[in-house]
C-alpha cells in the first residue's frame, strides 16, 4: 500500500503505515485542532474537521482483502469521528469496540490478534473500529453513554454499507453489543459475546474487579496502570507480544477519558432489551474470569442463546489458539447446529 492518504469525498482513506504515524506518534498541531486533548493523544486522526451531513452521506466506501485494514472515517449522529477499518470478503462480523480499551492500528501489531484477524477475514469481511475517545477516533468526547456507544456503532456499519452482520461484543462492549440487536433484528444475524454482562455493574468477572482495583492508580501513573492489567489479563508471553499489547493500550485514549468511560459503563443496564435479541447468540466463557453462573444466566435470558465454555486462562480474546475457532464455528454454522467444545 502506498505511504499517502488518499481523499475520497470526505473519507480520507489513509495507508496502515499513516495511521501508525498518527496514531502511535505524537506530532506537533494547531492549538485550536487540539484543544482539550493531551499530548499524547493529538492526532489528524482524533481531531479530524466535521463535514456535513451531505458530504457524509455521499462519501463511497470500499473494502479490501490484504493483510491490512483499510482505514477510513465515520461520522455519527452527533458528530463525532469515528475511524473504522475493514479487511475481508463475505458475510460481515463488526467487532464491537470495548471503550476505552480500543486501538486497532496498534493492535493489529500484536501477533496474536493480527493473525486472529486476518483468520475471521479469510471467511467474513471482517469490520473493526475504536470507538469515541479511543485509538483514531476522536479524542475530545464528553458523551460516553451506552446510548452514545450506539451511535458509534451504527455510524460504521451505515459507512461500511453493510445491510446485515454478526456482532461480536466483549466486556465493557458487551452491554452495546445486546442493545444494538435487539433495536436492529432484522439487520443483525448472529451475536457473540465474551466477558459480560446486560448488567454492567455487577462484580462478577475478574477483569472488571481488576480494573476497579487498580483505577486510582491510572491518574498518578497511566503506564504502570496499563502494564499491571496487561500482567494481569494476559500474564507473560514470549518476546515481545506482552509489550506490544501494552504499548497499544498505553496509546489508546487518555487517563481521564478512560476512568470516566469504565465509570459511565457501571450504569449500563440492557436487561430490558435480552427478550428483543432475535439473532441465534453464543454467549463465551472462560472460568479464569468470569463466574460461570453470570455467563450462563446471560444465555438463558436470550431468546435463542447458548453457552460455550473456552478452554485456557487468557483474559484477551485471541490469545488463546482455540478462540477464533469458536467463532468462526458459530458464525458460519447452519442454525441450530451442535457447538464443538474447545479443547
Amino acid at each position: 500500500m502506498s505511504g499517502k492518504g488518499v481523499q475520497t469525498g470526505w473519507v480520507r482513506a489513509l495507508s496502515f503505515d499513516d495511521l501508525v504515524r498518527q496514531v502511535l506518534v505524537p506530532i506537533e498541531l494547531p492549538r485550536q485542532a487540539t484543544a482539550g486533548l493531551g499530548a499524547a493523544a493529538a492526532s489528524p486522526a482524533a481531531t479530524a474537521a466535521a463535514p456535513s451531513p451531505a458530504a457524509a452521506a455521499a462519501a463511497p466506501t470500499s473494502h479490501v482483502r490484504s493483510s491490512e485494514p483499510s482505514m477510513r472515517y465515520a461520522r455519527t449522529s452527533d458528530g463525532v469521528t469515528i475511524s473504522y477499518g475493514s479487511i475481508g470478503d463475505g458475510p460481515a462480523l463488526v467487532l464491537v469496540s470495548p471503550v476505552p480499551f480500543s486501538n486497532v492500528v496498534a493492535q493489529w501489531r500484536v501477533p496474536h490478534l493480527r493473525d486472529a484477524y486476518d483468520r475471521l477475514s479469510r471467511q467474513m469481511r471482517l469490520i473493526v473500529y475504536d470507538g469515541r475517545g479511543t485509538g483514531g477516533s476522536q479524542r475530545d468526547v464528553d458523551d460516553l453513554s451506552l446510548e452514545a456507544m450506539l451511535r458509534d456503532l451504527d455510524a460504521v456499519v451505515s459507512q461500511a454499507e453493510v445491510e446485515s452482520f454478526a456482532l461480536f461484543g466483549n466486556y465493557t462492549s458487551v452491554p452495546s453489543a445486546i442493545a444494538y440487536a435487539a433495536r436492529n433484528p432484522r439487520r443483525v444475524t448472529r451475536l457473540a459475546l465474551l466477558g459480560g454482562s446486560s448488567v454492567q455493574e455487577y462484580r462478577g468477572s475478574a477483569n472488571l474487579n481488576l480494573l476497579d482495583a487498580l483505577l486510582p492508580l491510572a491518574d498518578r501513573d497511566w503506564n504502570l496502570f496499563i502494564d499491571s492489567v496487561v500482567r494481569n489479563w494476559v500474564g507473560w508471553w514470549p518476546g515481545d507480544e506482552g509489550r506490544l499489547l501494552a504499548d497499544a493500550f498505553e496509546a489508546c485514549t487518555t487517563p481521564d477519558t478512560a476512568k470516566r468511560a469504565l465509570e459511565a459503563a457501571r450504569d449500563y443496564d440492557v436487561s430490558a432489551d435480552l427478550g428483543s435479541v432475535a439473532a441465534p447468540a453464543l454467549v463465551l466463557h472462560r472460568d479464569a474470569y468470569m463466574p460461570l453462573e453470570v455467563s450462563q444466566r446471560l444465555a438463558e435470558a436470550l431468546p435463542d442463546g447458548r453457552l460455550l465454555r473456552l478452554t485456557g486462562a487468557s483474559g484477551v480474546f485471541f490469545f488463546e489458539d482455540a478462540d477464533v475457532d469458536a467463532l468462526l464455528d458459530f458464525l458460519t454454522a447452519e442454525p441450530g447446529s451442535p457447538l464443538r467444545q474447545t479443547a
